[in-house]
Formats: structure tokens, sequence, C-alpha cells
């Protein structure tokens, strides 16, 4: 069970995380995002992580997964640009410009901020998005 596995995994880990180390973590995930590769995607998050974009119900690290396996599958591609990180006391928070681009070259992008949680084992407790998803709307119509 991955729960039981992520514990073992991070067993020996140190209770607090510098923030150098949730910086990398957050470019990390971002990384998988936009090279599509999402082995290793869910080893990054805590077991009971919350994941919320806008005011949309939050959900868990599935429906995340599901969303971001679904542009691959479509292929769209993801890219991230103008990116800035600011890292608190176990979070940072990143802006960037967010360009979605679908397999006849129709692109569109917006600003995006993404605020992201972590557990004192460095694993990523919640994930929340805020983006324009009105942008969007044309790629997917």
């Amino acid at each position: 069970d991955r729960s039981s596995e992520q514990v073992t995994r991070h067993r020996d880990r140190l209770e607090y995380c510098s923030g150098m180390e949730l910086e990398a973590r957050t470019a990390q995930l971002f990384e998988h995002f936009s090279t599509q590769e999402f082995d290793g995607v869910s080893d990054l998050f805590a077991p009971d992580a919350g994941v919320r974009q806008n005011s949309n119900p939050e959900h868990g690290i599935d429906g995340l997964l599901t969303m971001i396996q679904g542009l691959k599958r479509d292929g769209v591609s993801v890219e991230y640009s103008d990116i800035r990180r600011n890292v608190g006391d176990r979070f940072v928070v990143e802006q960037h410009i967010v360009r979605l681009t679908r397999p006849d070259g129709v692109s569109a992008s917006t600003d995006a901020c993404v605020v992201v949680h972590f557990d004192d084992a460095g694993l990523i407790s919640g994930l929340h998005e805020y983006v324009d998803t009105a942008a969007f709307a044309a790629l997917f119509a």
C-alpha cells in the first residue's frame, strides 16, 4: 500500500526540510508536468494530500493525475515560463505563466499561482492552484 511504502521510505528523513529542499521539490513537481513523465509524481505527495483548483472541491492526487495524464493523452504540451518562487515555513508559492499547446499548434497561456504545502517529512500535503481556466476554453472547445 502506497501509504506504508512512503512512511518506510521517508522514516529516516529529518522532520524539517530546508527552504532549498522545498523549492527543489516544487521544481521537480513542475518538471514532471512539463515533461509529461509522471512516474514518481505520487511519491512527492503525502497519502492524504488535498488538491484544489480555484474554488472547485478539493480532491486527492488521483484527480490531479487524471487531469495531467489527460493532457498528455490528448497531445497537449505544457510549458512554464517566468517562474517565481517564494519559500516559507513548509510552503512554496509559485507564480508562473503556463502555456498549453495542442498538436495542431493552437496554444493559449495565462498566469497561475500555485501554493504547495509540505508536511514534516517534506511530502506535499496540499496543492492549491489559482488560474484563469477561461483562458484555455478555446483549446478544449
